[in-house]
């Protein structure tokens, strides 16, 4: 029963009333009563329940313990009596058929195991009736090696197959009976102990039930009682405290307002905090890779004094280009990044083939050095988006794939780009790399992000640009990624509007076409 509703309203009551009100006053502190019987009630109502449940549970699990007992101390002994008899007898048959010490060997090491079982089995029980038929299996098992002992005897002194034969058949298979008889009766008394055991648990498991049920009536049943006395008593405060309740509810109203706005207000800060700390990071790792760009450029005049020749003056000149190279490609980024979310001009078109085919060929010489296979499939479409913004796109999504996929063994990347459903026009760029962790996947969209513990040059803006341009173009991206076997992402942006011109002529291609063949 909820009563967090009923104090709000009490609540509610004693400000619209006011401190000075006797009659509201007396209301009030009866209603509290009231409350504070219900929980009292209510946790005592929690402990007989509980305390019922626990017994009951308590009664089931020491019947089924009782039943584990007798399984696992006596009906398996039985079963490993069985067995143990039956090995003695046949390996002391095999040693006298074949004559090899070690069958005789064996047949004493089960003989000792048979007895430490059987005396094991005397030391676990005090039942009377029990006790007797141990007792009855320890004289057949005497019976029966003694008259083992017989064949024994007479096969070392050299006595005939068919005079040992005579004594096995006339005593050692008769008594191996007689003991294989006893541990039969033994075991049908272990099983009827065993399936007195079950009733008792089954027994037990019912009487329980039946109490739980019954004592779950009765706090339903008291449940309701304080249903209705509360219910009658919060009705009587209720009717004079309504005339003033319209006023408070518009004070909570403002309350919630403002209590909404702070809220907001404080996922604001939040959002802002750790925009101000991916920045300051963005700026540490920008101004960590200008360092490194320009610190080889700033040492190119001291090596151009030293070089000597023009192969050094080569080589030097070859750093400095690749230096610069790297440094525009970090400035692009950042323009690229800043320009993303500034949608251009909508006529402008741009073929999906022609800006995979120019991205492949920049970037072959990167997959010749990581040893990938990059293979294209691209269908002949257009979209509504400039060439320069697709090519950002397909640029970084084929440069991360080519430089996340150095350390793995199968290098493969594939890029296919086809017509999708809804006027779209779908490319996809997979690859064989280490993949991406779960915890990382939602976030790598995310400005200046990097997944943790990856070391990869770069911003951190590649995947925030491909987002923002997408977006932008009313388009979207996904990600698929599974931990060592690679990665895909997808992208739809619409397709370009063809010109009417263009339309009319394929109707009308459609249309010859149509009468050529009689239509």
């Amino acid at each position: 029963m909820k009563l967090d509703p009923m104090r709000r309203t009490l609540s509610v009551a004693n400000a619209a009333v006011g401190e000075g009100d006797a009659e509201r006053a007396i209301a009030r502190r009866k209603l509290e009563q009231t409350i504070g019987a219900a929980y009292l009630v209510a946790i005592l109502a929690a402990l007989v329940i509980g305390g019922v449940a626990s017994f009951a549970l308590q009664s089931v699990i020491a019947s089924q313990d009782r039943v584990e007992q007798i399984y696992d101390a006596e009906f398996i002994e039985v079963e490993r009596l069985r067995a143990g008899a039956l090995q003695k007898s046949s390996q002391g048959r095999a040693y006298l058929l074949t004559g090899d010490p070690e069958m005789l060997e064996e047949s004493y090491a089960a003989r000792q195991a048979f007895e430490a079982r059987l005396k094991a089995l005397f030391a676990r029980t005090e039942d009377p009736a029990e006790r007797a038929r141990l007792e009855r299996i320890t004289t057949a098992q005497k019976a029966h090696q003694e008259a083992l002992a017989r064949a024994f005897a007479l096969h070392r002194a050299g006595g005939t197959h068919e005079d040992v034969g005579r004594v096995v058949g006339a005593e050692v298979i008769p008594k191996l009976g007689a003991l294989e008889v006893a541990i039969g009766d033994y075991a049908l008394f272990v099983d009827s102990r065993l399936e007195v055991a079950r009733d008792s648990a089954r027994l037990a498991a019912t009487r329980a039930s039946r109490l739980v049920v019954i004592v779950a009536c009765g706090a339903v049943l008291l449940a309701a009682g304080l249903g209705v006395l509360l219910t009658r008593t919060m009705h009587r405060l209720y009717r004079a405290a309504e005339e003033r309740l319209a006023l408070f509810t518009r004070e909570e109203r403002a309350r919630a307002e403002a209590e909404a706005a702070r809220r907001d207000l404080a996922e604001t800060v939040e959002r802002l905090s750790q925009v101000n700390a991916d920045l300051d990071a963005f700026a540490g790792r920008i101004a960590h890779d200008l360092r490194n760009l320009l610190t080889p450029i700033a040492l190119v005049p001291a090596r151009l004094r030293r070089a000597e020749g023009k192969e050094a003056t080569e080589r030097i000149a070859t750093s400095l280009e690749r230096s610069v190279t790297r440094a525009n490609a970090v400035l692009e980024g950042l323009l690229a990044f800043s320009r993303s979310s500034r949608p251009d001009d909508t006529s402008q078109k741009a073929s999906v083939r022609e800006v995979v085919a120019q991205v492949a060929e920049e970037l072959a010489q990167t997959a010749t050095e990581v040893r990938a296979e990059v293979t294209v499939h691209v269908e002949d479409t257009r979209v509504a988006c400039s060439p320069e913004l697709l090519h950002v796109v397909v640029l970084n999504l084929l440069g991360n794939a080519l430089k996340y996929i150095a350390g793995s063994n199968e290098r493969r990347v594939s890029i296919h780009a086809a017509r999708a459903d809804g006027g779209f026009v779908e490319l996809a760029v997979e690859d064989t790399g280490p993949g991406i962790p779960d915890g990382a996947k939602d976030r790598i969209f995310e400005p200046f992000y990097r997944v943790p513990g990856v070391r990869a040059p770069g911003t951190g803006i590649g995947l925030a640009t491909v987002r923002r341009i997408v977006t932008a173009h009313e388009g979207r991206i996904t990600c698929d990624s599974t931990l060592g076997r690679g990665t895909t992402f997808r992208v739809w942006i619409p397709c370009a509007a063809e010109p009417r011109s263009a339309v009319v002529r394929d109707d009308e291609r459609a249309e010859a076409a149509g009468r050529d063949l009689g239509v």
